[in-house]
């Protein structure tokens, strides 16, 4: 989800070979599509202002803002809404972009470094404090080892999407949101702490076993 642009990119291809996008599943990774007639399609996609795993549809008001504008709505997958109108000859410059200005387009990248990037490198911070902790208690063993390795390659791959996304960005800082309800801010809010406690509950567990396999081999040894 955080590059967007290829995956849409990647959806227009498949409508050109026949096949149109229906709807995701399986954590947004799975893509369901029906056969149809080759056609030249644009995808847009649009980050609303929740978590990434909540599935509220869009507002009557804002698919039909959307819709005067020939976009038609195909599915939301995690606070993601994909969109789709057919490629117009003679189109002007900015008119196949879902976002009319700027502005808008930097408050949905602002979005995903906001609701995406930041809770996961939080939690991969997290997820490193709990592996030096199972280190200095139990040592280092194949089970810690493998964890580092994929602390590191993660922390990598955070680091090379958020410069990504830094460069699409025009304006070099949006502090706030737009749209953001109150009933908004409190499901963020309660999914945010049910997403921590069940990260928090999962690193206990790794840590835990992390200093138990690292007894039983001392033992052993």
């Amino acid at each position: 989800f955080f590059n967007y642009r290829k995956e849409e990119e990647w959806l227009s291809g498949q409508h050109a070979a026949g096949l149109k996008l229906v709807r995701l599943t399986g954590l947004g990774t799975c893509y369901h599509f029906e056969e149809c007639r080759p056609e030249n399609v644009i995808y847009r996609i649009d980050r609303s202002g929740s978590l990434i795993f909540s599935r509220v549809k869009p507002q009557e008001d804002y698919l039909a803002m959307y819709a005067d504008y020939g976009w038609e709505y195909v599915t939301t997958a995690y606070a993601y809404h994909y969109f789709r109108c057919p490629v117009r000859e003679g189109a002007a410059a900015g008119e196949d972009e879902l976002f009319s200005d700027a502005e808008s387009r930097d408050v949905m990248i602002s979005r995903i470094i906001r609701y995406d990037l930041m809770p996961t490198g939080i939690l991969e911070l997290i997820a490193i404090a709990a592996l030096v902790f199972a280190v200095l208690l139990g040592g280092m063993n194949i089970l810690n080892v493998v964890i580092a390795i994929v602390d590191i390659c993660t922390s990598v791959l955070l680091l090379r999407v958020l410069l990504q996304l830094k460069k699409l960005k025009k304006e070099k800082s949006i502090m706030g949101d737009v749209n953001i309800d109150d009933a908004s801010k409190k499901r963020n809010m309660k999914h945010g702490l049910i997403l921590t406690l069940i990260i928090l509950s999962i690193l206990v567990i790794a840590g835990a076993a992390g200093v138990m396999v690292g007894y039983l081999v001392g033992y052993c040894i």
